[in-house]
């Protein structure tokens, strides 16, 4: 059940961020929700890790948006993937940065210009998911 609903909510948030160029607000807040309920209510354990993933995968998208590389969709997606992932958060993290990498010059060679605002939502679905299912 928690991969389904946890690949429901990614999925939604890619198509949304490849369509739109924007990721719901539902997204990161149905899978923080889920997490921390599920956290508090002892059927998934660690609070703590939860609060920790969180704060960690948030505050490095915070501070690379800094420099105006991601939008505010993409830092609320990770901080909720932080709590979903706990401490694991550093794998997705690489992960999609090496994938949102290799997107942006997709995107780039295809338009035949740079392009800085690209979706990122999609690179950081794929390594959330691949993750999740790896470990």
């Amino acid at each position: 059940m928690d991969t389904l609903f946890l690949a429901l909510m990614l999925i939604w948030a890619a198509w949304r961020d490849l369509r739109d160029r924007v990721i719901p607000d539902a997204v990161p807040v149905g899978l923080t929700v889920y997490v921390l309920a599920g956290a508090i209510l002892g059927v998934i354990p660690g609070v703590g890790a939860a609060l920790l993933g969180l704060a960690l995968g948030a505050g490095v998208l915070l501070f690379a948006s800094f420099f105006g590389t991601m939008g505010g969709g993409d830092i609320k997606l990770m901080g909720a993937l932080g709590a979903w992932f706990g401490l694991r958060i550093v794998d997705v993290l690489l992960l999609s940065s090496v994938l949102g990498v290799v997107l942006m010059l997709i995107y780039s060679f295809k338009y035949r210009k740079w392009y800085s605002e690209i979706p990122l939502a999609p690179a950081i679905a794929v390594a959330a998911l691949a993750v999740w299912l790896c470990t």
